[in-house]
């Protein structure tokens, strides 16, 4: 009798999970909802070798493999909501991948594939740990926002190579550490925006990276007491936020004359203040300082130790 029960419950279970699944075409866009890909013979449903769209909603599979996503043949970008999605496999064809909140924890990237023409990457609000291996075979990338995840580390050498790379974001993270293992210069000729906010830094040093076209960098909200190498990695900044956290005072000086210098925007920053109570907005000179910065200099000392940038 129980086994009988326990038969009916699955029997019922896998008709459910059938009735909700919905697949059609909106707009253009190839729907998928409350697709399940649990079996070989679940794959079958991709095969839609038509549709340059493709939008997935409260999924559940645990592997979406290159091979399984080539039967989205004609796809060009790819969208993923909610529900569970744990791993993604990169194929070559799709230009566009956006994963939001459906548990991603791994995104896998063969070097051997091919030429990707991937541009976007959108892997946000997941469980990623770390920045995907082999993220630099993606030649043509121009965004890479992997924000609200929970990645410790970064590597600067991931992006070695990624000459196109727009945006890196990485905003509400748990990163606690941003270093050059090969210490290579990283030269990012193409970045502009760079968003590392909200996150568990408490020193930074960018003196592996040259990313000469950036405009704006987010730093603020961590546990920063100064960042090196400012004005080498980044000579054609306009604007940076370092509010919310407990910056050196020695240093924040130095930094906002160099910044003031340089008609660098310092958002929000007057307001705070430093490790030792002082108001920033005290640490703002009046006039911009006559005497070559400390931050242009190869060696600067703070608080008796010497720092290069």
């Amino acid at each position: 009798m129980k086994l009988q029960v326990c038969i009916l419950l699955i029997a019922f279970t896998i008709q459910s999970t059938i009735a909700r699944e919905r697949i059609f075409v909106e707009n253009g866009i190839l729907m998928m909802k409350e697709l399940s890909i649990r079996r070989p013979e679940d794959e079958n449903k991709l095969d839609h070798p038509h549709d340059a769209e493709v939008w997935m909603e409260s999924v559940n599979i645990a592997i979406l493999s290159a091979n399984m996503l080539s039967r989205l043949s004609n796809a060009t970008k790819l969208n993923v909501r909610d529900g569970v999605l744990s791993t993604v496999e990169i194929p070559v064809h799709l230009e566009n991948i956006d994963l939001k909140s459906c548990h991603t924890n791994q995104v896998l990237i063969d070097f051997g594939r091919g030429d990707y023409k991937l541009k976007v990457l959108y892997v946000h609000h997941n469980r990623l740990q770390k920045i995907p291996e082999n993220l630099n075979s993606l030649k043509h990338l121009k965004e890479l926002v992997l924000n609200d995840n929970e990645i410790e580390s970064v590597d600067l050498n991931s992006f070695q190579g990624l000459t196109e790379l727009r945006v890196i974001a990485l905003q509400r993270n748990n990163i606690t550490s941003i270093s050059s293992r090969q210490h290579k210069l990283v030269p990012l000729p193409s970045l502009v925006d760079f968003y590392l906010d909200q996150n568990h830094l408490t020193e930074l040093s960018f003196s592996s990276l040259l990313a000469e076209s950036v405009t704006t960098v987010h730093f603020d909200e961590n546990r920063l007491t100064m960042v090196l190498g400012l004005t080498s990695a980044f000579p054609a900044l306009t604007t940076i936020r370092l509010h919310g956290n407990p910056l050196d005072c020695a240093w924040t000086k130095y930094v906002l004359e160099e910044l003031q210098s340089r008609n660098v925007t310092v958002a929000d920053l007057r307001e705070g203040t430093c490790l030792n109570g002082t108001t920033v907005e005290r640490l703002v000179p009046e006039e911009k300082p006559k005497l070559r910065s400390v931050l242009e200099a190869r060696a600067y000392r703070i608080r008796g130790r010497v720092f290069r940038d």
